[in-house]
């Protein structure tokens, strides 16, 4: 008998618009110590299917319609509000995809993680934390007994990442559910992370259902595949059926919007005179408080994110920034903008030194220089249309007459591949991919001639990602832009990027063209970050 069995799920939602039938009648199974994957493009109905299980759903404007959900033999959907608390957390864990809306901001990591073993397993505090220090170890977290006591605005985002994970396996539960739990995790952290799931299945015969859009992700770890669109399964089977036999064209799609060559000719840089630089760094240092003075203590502890880093940027090119997560690259990504002041070290930006600018004079320069971040609804103001997000920065700059600020928006709209008739909505109405294009619309408005991509399609999935990418070729090619594009995953770095710095603790170890650095790498971790990357081939992972 199967762990878990689920028979004709629907779950719809009754909006303003007309009901949307989100999850459509969906049957599968989960044996115990089995890994099972979702994948699918966002709202395909993956998360969805998951939440129903445990009555996640929230109701309104959420209805799970009918079907059986059995655990162990308990129908959980037969199970009132009392019942089903029992299972949440204790039997059936939830790792979802962003710690930080999940994680609560007022409690210390500490009290977070000791939550379930208090309140299901009555476990006493004391006891309680010392386990959570040894799960805090567990998933690759250094100093833990220190960071039981910070809080979740402490934390990079991948050390959020893994503190779920510690949470969620700290009541031993028999079924893990894992949305997608590795997104914000680099290569190596997220390899560990496998081993690490794949290590507690063996010991505990731990089930998965592990939601994900990263097909590598789901050759290396999981034993068989569901694929959903439109709230329905359209294909299911083991993990080398779905890849080396697929039968559905959706699934075929899929496979082949992975990212797993080098950057298409048509795109790459051709240029090399000196003259093409726009962007020159010398021996560049940057460090930020680590922690607040005490009112005791006055002395300032100071961390040193970036050191003594030097490199160019030429004209029309992209240059890859990675690194494992902490190494310094978003760090110094803000600093190349000003955002963080340097400590010492040059920024010259087509012949200005940035570094002894005042904010005024940097003001002027800006426009040239521009960002876009990894998560487009938290930096888009959720109060403001499109039509108004688009607008602030051509009133700041001054780019365009008022008469002409519509035209100028709708434009951008189409440049990005949205309709102009949206320029009323607001960021909630649209997809992930959608907004990210809209981030990048924002980016345009301006018309600089640097770019810096802070992790754009770490979140997207691999059809939406593939999109976003040519999108990117597109206007560096029309506008001649240069670009940085700072990136965990290696695949997209290859497979979009002219030149690649590889960084390790502040430093650029390696530097040069991308193709040569993946074919002949010549430091030891860059050799370790590549082969740690997910292969999207399950024979490579199952060798007999």
């Amino acid at each position: 008998m199967a762990l878990l069995s689920v028979d004709k799920l629907t779950t719809s939602f009754y909006t303003r618009d007309g009901i949307v039938r989100a999850v459509q009648g969906i049957s599968f199974t989960v044996e115990c110590g089995e890994t099972v994957a979702i994948v699918g493009e966002s709202g395909s109905g993956k998360s969805v299917a998951c939440y129903s299980l445990l009555q996640l759903v929230p109701q309104p404007p959420g209805k799970i319609e009918s079907g059986t959900v059995f655990f162990d033999g308990t129908d959980l959907l037969q199970c009132t509000e009392q019942e089903i608390m029992k299972f949440r957390g204790n039997h059936i864990a939830m790792i979802f995809q962003d710690p930080m809306t999940s994680l609560n901001p007022y409690m210390n990591i500490g009290e977070q993680l000791i939550e379930p073993l208090t309140y299901h397993r009555k476990i006493s505090k004391a006891d309680a934390l010392i386990r959570a220090e040894a799960a805090l170890k567990e998933v690759g977290i250094g100093e833990a007994k220190k960071r039981l006591k910070q809080y979740p605005h402490e934390f990079s985002g991948g050390m959020r990442q893994r503190v779920m994970i510690a949470m969620a396996l700290m009541s031993e539960p028999e079924l893990l559910i894992a949305d997608e739990p590795t997104t914000a995790l680099d290569v190596t952290i997220q390899a560990q992370i496998f081993e690490l799931i794949k290590d507690i299945q063996v010991r505990r015969n731990l089930a998965v259902i592990f939601i994900t859009h990263d097909l590598g992700v789901v050759a290396q770890i999981a034993d068989r595949v569901l694929v959903m669109k439109n709230g329905k399964i359209v294909e299911q089977g083991t993990t080398r059926d779905i890849f080396n036999n697929s039968q559905h064209e959706y699934t075929r799609m899929l496979l082949d919007a992975i990212p797993v060559s080098a950057k298409p000719e048509q795109y790459r840089y051709s240029a090399s005179s000196a003259k093409n630089v726009i962007l020159q760094l010398e021996e560049v240092n940057a460090s930020y408080i680590e922690r607040p003075a005490s009112l005791l203590h006055w002395q300032e502890e100071r961390f040193k994110a970036v050191r003594n880093v030097s490199f160019n940027l030429r004209k029309g090119e992209i240059l890859g920034l990675v690194g494992e997560s902490g190494c310094g690259k978003s760090t110094l990504a803000k600093t190349v903008l000003r955002l963080v002041t340097e400590d010492s070290g040059r920024i010259q930006f087509e012949g200005t030194e940035l570094t002894s600018l005042n904010a005024a004079e940097i003001k002027n320069v800006r426009k040239d220089l521009q960002i876009i971040f990894q998560d487009p609804y938290a930096s888009l103001n959720p109060r403001m249309s499109v039509y108004d997000a688009l607008l602030e920065p051509l009133k700041l700059h001054n780019i365009v007459p008022p008469k002409e600020y519509e035209r100028t928006i709708s434009q951008l709209m189409d440049e990005v591949g949205l309709s102009p008739r949206d320029i009323r909505k607001y960021p909630h109405e649209f997809s992930g991919g959608q907004r990210q294009r809209i981030a990048i619309a924002r980016a345009l408005a301006v018309r600089p001639k640097l770019i810096i991509a802070d992790e754009p399609v770490s979140a997207l999935d691999v059809t939406i990602q593939a999109q976003v990418l040519e999108l990117m070729f597109h206007i560096v090619e029309k506008y001649h832009l240069s670009m940085i594009f700072v990136s965990h995953d290696l695949s997209v770095i290859r497979y979009v990027c002219d030149r690649t710095a590889v960084m390790f603790q502040g430093e650029i170890v390696e530097f040069g063209d991308t193709e040569k650095i993946f074919n002949q790498p010549q430091q030891e971790y860059t050799r370790k970050l590549l082969s740690a990357i997910p292969v999207p081939d399950p024979g490579y992972y199952r060798q007999p």
